[in-house]
């Protein structure tokens, strides 16, 4: 008489799994025919080596094979699986760094959608930023291929240089007298311009023979070509005493004649 063992069939499921590079796994299993013994190999990335089903999370692309034995003869049925891991290819481009609280334009490359923690365009693959100081953001892109869509979190910085801070000042004093002067200089940055006068320099000498009030308003770069301005209003007056014919221009004195407290009404400025 003859003996025949009939060597086992297994038949796995699915046959190729995709999976996403963050987080995915497959559920793999098998239909087992005539056989006794299952194993699972490599062991990488398995939640266990023997059974009939194994959950597969491989960081990325992965030939597994299922083998099964009996254990009265020595030719098992074999079996691979590929799992399919997805890496999405995501970037973010921004500028080298932005002066603060300039708006600035960031965009994603990669992904099918897009969420920004924070901007004008949360939601848009083209998004707008205005940071104040240097500091981190993370979008999230979503990402589809196949049968399923993958989620995928990048962070990126945007450095972000100070505005220069403007300051003028006035010598002797921000009020003289017709026929003296004043110098009005700038600081805080390394180039500048007046207004009025378009003046680029860092000081300007002012003098003028008529009552005169100037605001300047001084727009002033530094080496980041970030911007600030400082204000400064100065006056130059006649510095006039009041004598007999101004008096009577100008002022008004109650009662008149009177023996006591005076009282003085102006109808004009009295310098």
């Amino acid at each position: 008489a003859v003996s025949l063992t009939v060597r086992p069939m297994v038949a796995s499921n699915p046959s190729n799994g995709l999976i996403c590079s963050v987080g995915g796994s497959v559920t793999l299993s098998t239909q087992l025919t005539g056989g006794s013994a299952i194993s699972w190999s490599p062991s990488t990335n398995l939640s266990t080596t023997s059974g009939s089903s194994t959950v597969a999370s491989p960081t990325s692309t992965t030939i597994y094979t299922v083998m099964a034995t009996v254990s009265t003869i020595t030719c098992p049925a074999v079996q691979t699986l590929t799992v399919t891991v997805f890496s999405p290819t995501i970037a973010v481009i921004t500028p080298s760094a932005v002066c603060s609280g300039v708006s600035t334009s960031v965009a994603a490359v990669g992904g099918n959608a897009w969420n920004w923690y924070g901007g004008i365009y949360p939601n848009s693959q083209v998004n707008i930023l205005t940071p104040s100081v240097t500091s981190n953001y993370t979008l999230t892109v979503t990402s589809t291929t196949g049968n399923i869509s993958c989620n995928t979190n990048t962070v990126f910085s945007i450095a972000v240089n100070s505005l220069p801070t403007i300051s003028l000042s006035a010598i002797p004093n921000t009020v003289i007298c017709t026929k003296e002067s004043m110098t009005v200089s700038v600081s805080g940055a390394n180039s500048y311009t007046w207004n009025p006068g378009n003046n680029t320099s860092s000081s300007i000498v002012l003098s003028s023979n008529t009552y005169t009030i100037i605001q300047y308003l001084v727009t002033g770069v530094n080496s980041n070509n970030c911007a600030g301005t400082g204000s400064l209003t100065v006056r130059i007056s006649p510095c006039a005493s009041i004598d007999e014919t101004k008096l009577a221009e100008t002022l008004q004195l109650f009662p008149n004649p009177g023996s006591g407290e005076l009282n003085i009404k102006s109808n004009s400025i009295i310098f």
